[in-house]
């Protein structure tokens, strides 16, 4: 209580939209400054521990997962990383593939024990265009924290987070 994070920030524009005006119609890349690197990706394939040291060296908190032909098939974030359990007892995970880390997380025990949701398939995506009124429904309805912008054939381009929306905004 208290704390005021981006999610609350963007829930409220969400629900007093009408003062943002003609904005909101606009394509959101046409109002916020390119992403300066490529979206940080990791396949499926490798092991969870290296795309979560990706996110460590890249300093993000999440990394876009693609499948071989490098479209975008889900995303892996730093909050999941209770899926090794708080007593490490499930480290061994980390060692798998991705797409096994994040399989164990659909069912972990962790979801189990305590009052809070399993993790569902939550990458968001949309495409070139999309418009900063689009991006901010989808991120307010979904409740994550970031989407994809991904071309034609389903590869990511770019990511756009809730700071980025607050960011449009301001400017």
């Amino acid at each position: 209580r208290g704390l005021v994070s981006a999610s609350c920030v963007v829930a409220w524009l969400h629900e007093h939209r009408d003062l943002l005006g003609d904005k909101l119609s606009q394509p959101i890349d046409s109002i916020r400054p390119p992403s300066p690197s490529p979206v940080v990706t990791a396949r499926a394939s490798d092991r969870a521990i290296d795309a979560f040291a990706l996110m460590t060296r890249h300093h993000i908190n999440g990394v876009a997962i693609v499948d071989a032909a490098g479209k975008l098939v889900d995303t892996l974030s730093i909050r999941d990383l209770k899926g090794v359990e708080s007593d490490g007892s499930l480290f061994h995970r980390l060692f798998g593939t991705v797409k096994e880390f994040i399989h164990h997380l659909h069912n972990a025990s962790y979801f189990k024990t305590r009052a809070t949701r399993p993790r569902t398939p939550k990458t968001l995506r949309a495409g070139a265009g999309v418009t900063l009124g689009e991006v901010m429904e989808m991120l307010n309805a979904s409740k994550v924290h970031q989407l994809y912008v991904v071309d034609g054939d389903g590869i990511p381009t770019s990511v756009i987070a809730l700071n980025d929306i607050i960011k449009c905004i301001l400017q």
